[in-house]
């Protein structure tokens, strides 16, 4: 994935949270303190954190999304469910890891790929 791409991906869900406070100033409540579940990988029940979970929660508020339940599309053929055809997945970030020389040496992360996950319901 081209650093630009990641960027730029980046700089979309930040102008959308900022969009977001600016529409309801003094109002706006983060989605984690107005009941949302923490979303969940449906398949492995991995919970998801961080950047990820925040594009989950703001893929919800866009789409009306009633499940906490997420997956790739292969993931969710692999449980024989529909997914909608042609429906685009919320796009997040998988970090790939540099190898380790030795087993003393910390893994850390030399760039970062966008993934599409997706839920079943609207």
């Amino acid at each position: 994935m081209k650093k630009e791409e990641v960027d730029a991906h980046v700089r979309g869900v930040v102008d959308k949270l900022i969009e977001q406070m600016q529409e309801n100033l003094g109002e706006w409540i983060a989605p984690w303190h107005n009941g949302f579940l923490e979303p969940k990988n449906a398949i492995t029940h991995h919970l998801f954190s961080g950047m990820n979970a925040t594009l989950l929660w703001a893929s919800t508020l866009d789409n009306a999304f009633q499940s906490d339940e997420w997956a790739t599309l292969k993931q969710w053929n692999t449980k024989k469910a529909k997914v909608k055809i042609r429906s685009k997945g919320t796009r997040l970030f998988r970090p790939i890891y540099a190898k380790k020389n030795n087993p003393s040496d910390e893994d850390y992360i030399i760039y970062l790929n966008l993934i599409r996950y997706s839920t079943l319901t609207k």
